[in-house]
């Protein structure tokens, strides 16, 4: 759990903040798996509270880097992560052994993570029987870049690696592909002799005009294609 990772210049965070239609999308995939008290691991700048506390009876957002603790701690103070939002400086190991959570968050962090397995291991000694880990990442090693490299992302996955890191004593719920026009353009960019990090007019029509598109394709693809996968544990025992 190497908490330097995620203090790594995070490029992401502008993505995220220009966009709308994509963190409502993935948004509504992971909100029937969320309960009453929730743990989102490495936060970042723009914590999934921020489109996702109202299901929340407690929501604590863990981060790494002291300084964005600090940035989250003030938006919750301002009331932006909902009323019951806690900030916690560290990391999944930090969490109060004592409590159980029903869901644990990890949306574009993992994959900034070297030891994952250990770490989703850790993860799931913190959650109840019956919680649900939930994972969303950049997807398909052939799409990483020098972007995500000096965004700190170590790897991108696929379902079989993801799968791989399945913590013991859990079963999937779901495994899943999104933003298929994405991963398209995505693809296509790779023989661009203009691809590299995204700038804010690409953000913008990717945002704009290919996530509701991949909303649509996603599902009669059986979400099967994407430039995202999204993983989905319950655990059982």
């Amino acid at each position: 759990m190497t908490a330097d990772i995620l203090a790594a210049p995070r490029g992401d965070v502008a993505r995220a903040a220009a966009a709308r239609n994509w963190p409502l999308y993935w948004a509504s995939e992971i909100a029937p798996y969320l309960g009453p008290r929730i743990a989102e691991i490495g936060a970042g700048e723009t914590p999934a509270a921020l489109h996702l506390h109202d299901a929340a009876e407690g929501w604590t957002c863990v981060e790494p880097d002291q300084r964005v603790a600090r940035r989250i701690a003030s938006r919750a103070r301002r009331g932006e992560l909902g009323r019951r939002c806690a900030v916690l400086n560290g990391w999944v190991v930090d969490l109060p052994k004592a409590e159980a959570y029903d869901t644990i968050l990890y949306i574009n962090a993992l994959e900034r993570i070297p030891a994952d397995r250990a770490e989703l291991e850790a993860a799931g000694r913190r959650l109840r029987r019956g919680g649900h880990l939930v994972v969303l990442g950049e997807a398909h090693p052939f799409l990483y870049s020098a972007h995500d490299a000096a965004t700190g992302r170590v790897r991108r996955y696929t379902r079989r690696s993801l799968l791989a890191i399945e913590p013991p004593g859990f079963q999937p719920v779901a495994i899943k592909y999104l933003d298929s026009a994405g991963f398209l353009a995505a693809t296509a960019a790779c023989f661009l002799p203009t691809a590299g990090t995204p700038n804010p007019r690409r953000i913008a029509f990717w945002d704009a005009a290919l996530v509701p598109l991949s909303r649509r394709l996603d599902r009669l693809s059986g979400y099967r294609l994407g430039k995202s996968l999204l993983g989905v544990w319950r655990r059982i025992v």
